[in-house]
């Protein structure tokens, strides 16, 4: 397996993000997260992976001359967190009024959330 830079996934990224966004943001400020994300349903699942795979990936190396960028793409959007998982990481970073839309049959979402 192809190794890849650090993504929001990997907690020691997402801690610097964290605290970052924390020193920035006013208490009561909002923070909006757009972002690809896990559908719930598995056939949506399966199929928006084997589109990240197949399509985003492979038209992406035939396409451009910076294939690894959508090889890059298709793997951090297969491995960002699942809706409920970004929920607790948010609500674990002293995020209240947590909301999430998904978009797209849950291929991409929208977090809405307030700094306490």
């Amino acid at each position: 397996m192809k190794r890849y830079p650090t993504t929001l996934v990997d907690s020691a990224l997402w801690d610097r993000f964290m605290d970052e966004i924390s020193r920035i943001l006013k208490p009561g400020g909002s923070l909006v997260i757009v972002e690809s994300s896990q559908p719930r349903s598995d056939l949506t699942r399966f199929l928006f992976h084997l589109y990240l795979r197949l399509i985003v990936s492979g038209l992406g190396k035939i396409l451009s001359k910076h294939g690894g960028a959508y090889e890059y793409l298709a793997y951090s959007a297969r491995h960002f967190y699942a809706p409920d998982e970004l929920m607790k990481l948010l609500e674990g970073s002293g995020f209240r009024r947590i909301t999430y839309k998904p978009l797209f049959g849950g291929v991409a979402g929208i977090t809405v959330c307030r700094k306490s």
